[in-house]
């Protein structure tokens, strides 16, 4: 079947179960001759059977109950044959609906189902009668408002019986129902109770700092006051003059963040309900500032690659005071550090959030969501969730933390073997960062696998996924940024107080290349999405341009430190960048969650342009932040508090402190990623 045949297709769906002989001759049923397909059949179980004979015989009074359920199912959109292949009908008008007579939540009660499928390519025929239409043989989204009595598997089998020589697969049936009477879960309650007890206590710590309040117990004290909001507040906002830390990565760990901000808000709005789909991939992969957003995942290498710095810096730095070496103190550190915040916000992801939306799409962006978590959250934990994730990943894009917490835990042979020998461990390093590009040129060749990741392909597939276990999220992939830093790192202690002397003409040299790599990597992609490419060029271009990227990025934060940066090293050692450096990783953990409520809850199919979406990431920036400072100022920096006075060692003075919150005067180096980086 071709073109023609899904427009008759999107008519017959609209009909929603019901009898042909059920109608009168109203322009409102003037769609008549296509309704006999959709008549209660056998293969319905009987509550649903007779719900739709209920139906019928209610239509045939024309009953408003009835009425309503046909209001609320989807009708033929405007621009069809522009590829306006989404119509949501009336959700709130579906849930809504009682038979006359009844308030309860009988069988009269209505039950939104959103369906996708996909239909069959064109025929031969509308070859030979082109008409100059979208493709209409993608994904179609629609709905329909049916008894409550019928299930999910009902819906399916009516729709694959009276479909089955027009659609190509039904891909997705989602029905949804009135909650009823039963209330919040007892889960999210004991979310909301812990809460609340805990902002409670935190609310008295404050006010025991605030009136000077004194437990005689000294190291409980200490416990206690590490809640205040007064200390973190403190911690939180303060600044430190230029040159007493490694002060660009504050700004680039920022603008990183916001990078895969704004990647995630481009992957969401391709997958998203828009009357111009067909037209979204297209706009964002021929404009600059769609591409530019496409390229948020290069993001990921900068903050490998500040990781591994700072961790690198920090940890010879301590070697040279002679600070005896814990291993144990530090994987516990790095482990306490990070993982209570971000349980916390698994267990809001699989409780709480999902009670507070509602929408034809909430299913898809919550429930899911929900039920990896419900089902995975201990490989998130774990941190093996860049390896496994049995099919569905709770907060998918936190790989990032599993990948980064076993760099963190190997880091040291490598600083040893920096320690022990220099060459050899600069040929480790230079080695391993090799082997990590020749495994990933080796598989993008052989199985053809695209530049990077792209927006183009649906990963969920499970044959399309095998990239992103391949390539994109395994740890030994994303080896070489890391690897990079560490030397990085080194370089920035070996020169921190004996600085490099570069000529004009070098400084001008390492600029113009770190630009060239700086844009033709990111806009290079442009060449794949317009015209393809091989897998030879495939493999070069995967194997090669984190690394070249990233040390592009290296060269800007090393003659920054050096003196040479200029305004570029003024903008991201502003002081504005180092408060917001400090909420990069709770905003990193968190914002997804206004992306999944916002299309989740919406009722109608958007427009994409790029306006609409700059509209709303800055909305939800604005949202995020706040509730991203209150996650760092109640979660992640009374954690790192408790963590100082648990694992701090007996030590000499350290010129640089590698601490991320120090209430001396002493010189720190901040912590980078989205999340922070300490030897502690």
């Amino acid at each position: 079947m071709g073109r023609s045949a899904c427009i008759l297709c999107w008519i017959l769906l609209l009909c929603n179960k019901r009898d042909v002989g059920v109608f009168a001759d109203d322009s409102f049923f003037s769609l008549n001759p296509f309704l006999k397909l959709y008549g209660p059949s056998e293969s319905l179980s009987p509550q649903c059977h007779n719900a739709v004979i209920s139906f019928q015989n209610a239509t045939m009074k024309r009953a408003p109950w009835a009425l309503q359920m046909l209001d609320a199912s989807s009708k033929i959109p405007s621009g069809l044959l522009f590829g306006n292949v989404v119509d949501l009908g009336n959700y709130d008008e579906c849930l809504a609906i009682r038979s006359d007579g009844f308030t309860d939540h009988g069988h009269s009660l209505g039950k939104y189902c959103l369906i996708s499928a996909t239909f069959n390519k064109t025929s031969k025929d509308d070859r030979e009668h082109p008409l100059t239409l979208k493709d209409l043989t993608g994904e179609w989204t629609w709905s329909v408002c049916v008894p409550a009595a019928c299930s999910e598997s009902d819906v399916r089998k009516q729709l694959e019986l009276s479909l089955q020589n027009i659609a190509g697969r039904i891909q997705n049936v989602y029905c949804m129902g009135l909650l009823g009477t039963a209330g919040l879960p007892v889960a999210s309650w004991f979310m909301i109770y812990f809460t609340s007890g805990y902002v409670a206590f935190i609310l008295m710590a404050t006010w025991m700092e605030l009136k000077s309040i004194k437990i005689p117990h000294q190291p409980t004290n200490s416990v206690i006051l590490s809640f205040s909001l007064i200390r973190n507040g403190e911690a939180l906002l303060k600044t430190t003059p230029p040159g007493l830390m490694l002060d660009s990565i504050q700004g680039i760990r920022v603008l990183s963040t916001l990078a895969v901000f704004f990647y995630h808000q481009a992957v969401f709005y391709n997958y998203a309900a828009n009357i111009n789909h067909s037209e979204v991939f297209h706009k964002l992969t021929h404009n600059v500032l769609g591409v530019t957003q496409l390229n948020g995942v290069l993001a990921v290498d900068c903050f490998f690659l500040m990781g591994g710095t700072v961790l690198a810096f920090g940890f010879l730095r301590e070697r040279k005071a002679h600070i005896q070496f814990s291993y144990f103190k530090h994987a516990l550190y790095r482990y306490l550090r990070i993982t209570p915040v971000y349980f916390y916000v698994i267990l809001i992801d699989m409780t709480v959030f999902y009670d507070i939306g509602s929408g034809p799409f909430w299913n898809t962006f919550a429930a899911g969501l929900k039920e990896s978590c419900r089902n995975y959250w201990w490989a998130n934990v774990l941190y093996i969730n860049d390896y496994y994730n049995g099919g569905g990943a709770c907060l998918g894009y936190t790989w990032y933390l599993g990948a980064d917490m076993k760099f963190y835990l190997v880091a040291p042979l490598f600083l040893f073997a920096l320690l022990k020998d220099r060459r050899c461990g600069i040929i480790l390093i230079i080695f391993t960062c090799l082997a990590s590009c020749a495994y990933i040129f080796s598989m993008t060749y052989i199985h053809d696998y695209p530049w990077t990741l792209t927006i183009n392909v649906d990963y969920r597939d499970a044959e399309k996924g095998h990239y992103q276990n391949d390539i994109y999220l395994p740890a030994h992939a994303r080896l070489s940024p890391y690897m990079i830093g560490l030397l990085l790192g080194y370089l920035l202690n070996r020169h921190k107080e004996e600085k490099i002397e570069m000529s004009y003409w070098t400084r001008a040299f390492g600029w113009t290349i770190a630009i060239i790599v700086l844009v033709s990597i990111p806009y290079g992609l442009a060449y794949y999405y317009w015209f393809g490419s091989g897998p030879l060029l495939s493999a070069l271009y995967s194997s090669l341009h984190r690394p070249l990227f990233v040390l592009a990025i290296s060269w800007i934060i090393f003659v920054s430190d050096q003196g040479y940066g200029g305004p570029i090293n003024a903008f991201l050692s502003s002081k504005p960048f180092q408060i917001l450096s400090r909420l990069s990783f709770s905003f990193y953990l968190i914002h997804s969650f206004c992306m999944e409520y916002d299309y989740g809850t919406k009722r109608t199919a958007g427009y994409f342009s790029y306006y609409n979406m700059l509209q709303a990431s800055i909305f939800h920036i604005i949202i995020l932040l706040p509730f991203a400072a209150v996650l760092s100022l109640t979660l992640e920096y009374p954690i790192i508090h408790l963590s100082k006075l648990l694992l701090t060692k007996k030590r000499a003075e350290i010129p640089n402190s590698t601490h991320p919150i120090d209430d001396s005067n002493k010189v720190q180096v901040e912590e980078t990623g989205p999340l922070q980086t300490s030897t502690k």
